[in-house]
Formats: structure tokens, sequence, C-alpha cells
């Protein structure tokens, strides 16, 4: 896992991840995710962090979704994938979203 593309005029960066199929489902992710969220936004600085994803990988947009992303849209041929070109799907977070979401799980108005 990583921050990539950072900008630190528009404080922006893109998490990029990857796990190996025989740890899936084990939560490993989604804590992992969660304290990069929480080190970009209070630690960096960052106002948006963005991911991409494969359309067909569900169990990567289900977490991403869970972790409050918005789905922006499509970026068509965007990668290749075992020499095919493949669509990305474009998810953003931002930091008041990240606060407001932080503020319910701990019970805060």
């Amino acid at each position: 896992m990583r921050l990539l593309s950072l900008d630190k005029e528009v404080r922006k960066a893109e998490i990029g991840y990857d796990l190996e199929p025989r740890c899936w489902g084990q939560g490993i992710m989604t804590e992992a995710l969660s304290e990069m969220l929480r080190f970009g936004f209070e630690e960096m600085n960052l106002n948006r962090i963005q991911v991409k994803s494969a359309p067909s990988n569900g169990m990567s947009i289900k977490l991403i979704r869970r972790l409050g992303f918005k789905k922006e849209g499509v970026l068509r041929d965007n990668f290749i994938f075992r020499g095919e070109l493949q669509d990305d799907v474009q998810f953003s977070l931002l930091k008041g979203e990240w606060d407001e979401r932080r503020k319910k799980v701990a019970g805060i108005r």
C-alpha cells in the first residue's frame, strides 16, 4: 500500500494497494486503509484521497465504498491488464467527509 501522485499544493493523493488472495476476507485491508486515511487526512493534512479500481473487482469496490469513498466516474481504457486495455472506476474521499464519518462512528454530533 502506498500514497501515489502526491500534490502538496492541492493537498491530494491517490492510494494504491494490493493484497495476496490468500489474505482476502480477513479485514487486513480494511484496517490498513483506515490507518492510511487517518494518516493522510490527520498527519499530512490532505483534503482529498482518491483511489481507482477495475469495475470487475467487486471486493475492492465494496471495501472502498464501506470506507466512505464516493464514485466519481469511469476512466475508459485507462490501464493494461494481461495485455488488454481496461477501464478504471474513480472514487474519492474528502477530509470533510472523513471527519463526519469519524464523528458518527464515535457518536459525536
